[in-house]
Formats: structure tokens, C-alpha cells, sequence
């Protein structure tokens, strides 16, 4: 098995990229050491080793994964699918992977992001992600990207919460809370009619680090990944993994594409000064 990596330049920072697992492993500002991603674990408590950055995984994950649904101890990750085997071709400051799972080619492309309309000071940096799933199989994309918690949680315009499993902490006006003392729970959500997805992710640190998504959701797309009691499944969905060190905002392909684009961004602030940067995105990018 090869480890290859990348190292690629964006705005006031740079990502890594690697090779195994088909991620985005790093993502760093210059004036900040830390990584604003989840790493990766090594001891792990989640009774699997856990690749840590952005990642592209298949739903429905109760039909992709041996697991009862409920009970995250016993859920087994399909090695074929993460790391799985991804191969790289790298075009200037793009990279393509590809692998094939299930049966079903999976391609992602990742690339710098130069710009984006946001009126703050802060610097900032990140990357685009075109995640596709090539099947005739009853399977679509999933985009994950792993932050360390404790963290507070914004999801612009989204409604309808749905419980996948565990029990999550009321969502109130668009806020949720992902601690790093409670079990672990998944949370369903769609957004608005126009479709469009801003999550952002703020460390509780202050001075700290801030995670934005920023996609888009077909709204009367078929969201594939049902929840474990079988109802409609979400675009949108948080998980946290209580004592497993991470957070996730993920958000799904429809069935009818099977294709996701999305743009990652980190900054880094007080909290005021996040809140006004992902006040910004979220009005000059809807």
C-alpha cells in the first residue's frame, strides 16, 4: 500500500491530500500550526481504527455497512470503501481519485479554493470536492468531514430534525452542540427550498478555528441514507462521536445524480469574528 501526499497552496493556507483513504487529511492556515481537521485515531473508542480528514463514503450506510443500526460499538467499516484502494491522477493543483466498491466506481476530484465572496478580515483557506458514485446499484455519494469537538454547530436554514440514532441535543435555531462527554448520536436535516447548505463548525477555543461547508441539495431530490426506523432519509446530517475525539458535517448526493459538489473553507478567530466571517458567507453566497 501506497501513502502518497500532496501539499497544495489556497489563500492564506494550504491542505494535504492523501493518497490512502481518498482525503483531505490537513487543512491549515499559516499564521495557525494546528490542523482544523480531526486527525485521525489511533487508540480508537469507537471499536475501529478512524481515518480522520474529508472523505467520500456510499450510503445507504445500513445497507453499505454490517451494522444493526442503533448500537455504534458493533458498526464495522467496510475496508474495500475507506481506506479502500483509491488510485490518483494529479492534473496541476487537481487531484482525481478513483476506486471501485461494491461494484460501483468512485470518483472524487479535489481543487484549491481561490475565492469566495466574503466581506471579513480573517484569513482564510480551503478546497472544492466533486464527489461522483458511477452504478447501476441503489447506492450515491456521501461527503464527511471530521472536526474535533467540543464544537457549536450552525446550520443555515435547515428544518425538519430527524433522529438517525443515539440522542442528540436539541437543535434551536439552527445551533446544535456537539460535546465530547455524551454517547454518540446522528441528527438529520433538510435544508430550505433553494436548496443551499452552509454549516459551519466553531472550536470552542477562543481564539479557535472555524469549518464551513458550503453545498448545495437538490430539494426534491431521494436521499438514500434512512435512518435505522425507516423513514425518508435527509440531505443534510451531523454526527458526533461522544469519547471518539470528532464531529462530522456530512451531506448526501440525490439518487438521481449520484454526483456532490461542495467547497470547504477554514478561518481562524474569537468567536465574534467567526460568527461575522460565517454571517458574511452565508449573505453574500445565498
Amino acid at each position: 500500500m501506497t501513502n502518497k501526499s500532496w501539499v497544495f497552496n489556497s489563500r492564506k493556507g494550504h491542505y494535504r491530500v492523501n493518497e490512502h483513504a481518498g482525503r483531505v487529511s490537513a487543512l491549515h492556515l499559516n499564521q495557525k500550526g494546528e490542523n482544523l481537521l480531526w486527525q485521525g485515531d489511533t487508540t480508537p473508542t469507537l471499536g475501529m481504527k478512524i481515518e480522520g480528514g474529508d472523505r467520500m463514503w456510499l450510503a445507504p450506510q445500513l445497507d453499505v455497512f454490517d451494522w444493526d443500526g442503533e448500537n455504534i460499538s458493533t458498526m464495522q467499516l467496510p475496508d474495500g470503501m475507506d481506506p479502500g484502494s483509491w488510485q490518483s491522477v494529479t492534473n496541476g493543483d487537481q487531484i482525481e481519485f478513483e476506486q471501485t466498491f461494491l461494484g460501483s466506481k468512485m470518483i472524487r476530484r479535489i481543487s484549491p479554493l481561490n475565492s469566495i465572496k466574503v466581506k471579513s478580515t480573517l484569513p482564510y483557506c480551503g478546497y472544492n470536492i466533486h464527489d461522483h458514485v458511477i452504478t447501476e446499484k441503489y447506492l450515491s455519494s456521501w461527503h464527511l468531514i471530521m472536526v474535533p469537538h467540543p464544537s457549536d454547530i450552525f446550520v443555515h436554514s435547515a428544518h425538519s430534525p430527524v433522529r438517525y440514532f443515539g440522542s442528540p441535543p436539541s437543535f434551536n435555531s439552527g445551533w446544535i452542540s456537539a460535546e465530547s462527554n455524551t454517547e454518540a448520536w446522528k441528527l438529520g436535516l433538510s435544508p430550505d427550498h433553494s436548496g443551499k447548505i452552509t454549516i459551519g463548525a466553531f472550536s470552542r477555543e477562543d481564539p479557535g478555528g472555524l469549518v464551513v461547508l458550503i453545498a448545495f441539495a437538490e430539494p426534491n431530490g431521494t436521499y438514500i441514507d434512512y435512518p435505522p426506523d425507516g423513514s425518508v432519509g435527509t440531505a443534510i446530517q451531523l454526527f458526533n462521536s461522544a469519547g471518539g475525539g470528532f464531529c462530522e458535517l456530512e451531506h448526501h448526493a440525490p439518487l438521481e445524480t449520484q454526483t456532490l459538489k461542495a467547497s470547504v473553507l477554514g478561518s481562524w478567530g474569537n468567536f465574534q469574528e467567526r460568527l461575522l466571517f460565517l454571517n458574511s458567507l452565508i449573505s453574500e453566497n445565498t
